[in-house]
């Protein structure tokens, strides 16, 4: 009798480590997933700030507001993306900052 209950045991240990098995597995590929698509929006991001830095270092003919104005958004946008990108872990942001800072605008 000892030894039936015993092989019960065994076996629904077995079972909830196969299951527990099963959901890590499943867990390792969303998490595979996962740095998948950050590293696709880090290339994005990447690409979005060099055009941004571009349209940022542009010399600006107009002291009109509205022109300003513009100036100060493109530097706000590279701030965020610069911001975004360092949460990420995969870029300087005090470098890119400093490069901003150097900038006119």
């Amino acid at each position: 009798m000892i030894y039936v209950l015993l092989i019960l045991i065994i076996l629904a240990q077995s079972v909830i480590v196969y299951v527990l098995a099963r959901r890590g597995m499943v867990l390792n590929d969303k998490m595979e997933d996962i740095n998948e698509q950050i590293d696709e929006s880090l290339v994005l991001l990447e690409r979005c700030y060099t055009k941004i830095e571009y349209a940022s270092k542009t010399p600006v003919l107009s002291d009109e507001p509205i022109v300003k104005k513009l100036m100060s958004d493109i530097l706000t946008a590279k701030h965020a993306v610069v911001m975004v990108m360092n949460k990420m872990g995969e870029f300087d942001q005090e470098e890119a900052l400093d490069e901003t800072e150097q900038s006119p605008g």
